[in-house]
């Protein structure tokens, strides 16, 4: 889950392709998870990776593995994927993360307290809390991204 909580126009919006694993019903990969893009297509990021980027396309809304049939079209399989500065609430996130934690990713896509070796894709504004979200309640942690 990815809610922005600043405009769209302060990060760049790119469509990439995305390996049939991300669509494969067992995939872990939905809205918010960080990815890497590697050549012509999407990756899940090594650890503490630089490149990474947050999906933005929307994944199944009853939390199944899978994205909207646009995702899919015409068999491109192609995600949207945001880069730049931006404020907003993810649930792509493991472990105890405080407030003005620096964060980085891990190999899984998801966002935990960053080592020093790692290098930081955002900063936890508000720790963990529930949120509402599609009918359905979750635990979601505030995010700067740098």
């Amino acid at each position: 889950m990815l809610r922005l909580l600043t405009n769209l126009d302060s990060v760049e919006r790119f469509d990439v392709n995305a390996p049939d694993t991300f669509f494969a019903s067992n995939s872990t990969v939905k809205t918010g998870t960080w990815v890497s893009k590697v050549g012509d297509t999407l990756a899940l990021p090594a650890a503490g990776s630089a490149n990474a980027f947050q999906v933005f396309t929307e994944s199944n809304r009853d939390g199944s593995a899978g994205f909207t049939p646009d995702a899919t079209a015409a068999g491109l399989k192609r995600l949207s994927v945001l880069f730049g500065k931006m404020r907003a609430l993810t649930d792509q996130f493991t472990g105890a993360i405080a407030v003005g934690d620096k964060l980085a990713v891990n190999a899984a896509g998801l966002l935990v307290t960053a080592d020093v070796a790692d290098t930081v894709v955002a900063i936890c504004t508000k720790a963990t809390h529930s949120y509402s979200h599609l009918g359905a309640t979750t635990n979601v942690i505030e995010i700067f991204t740098v």
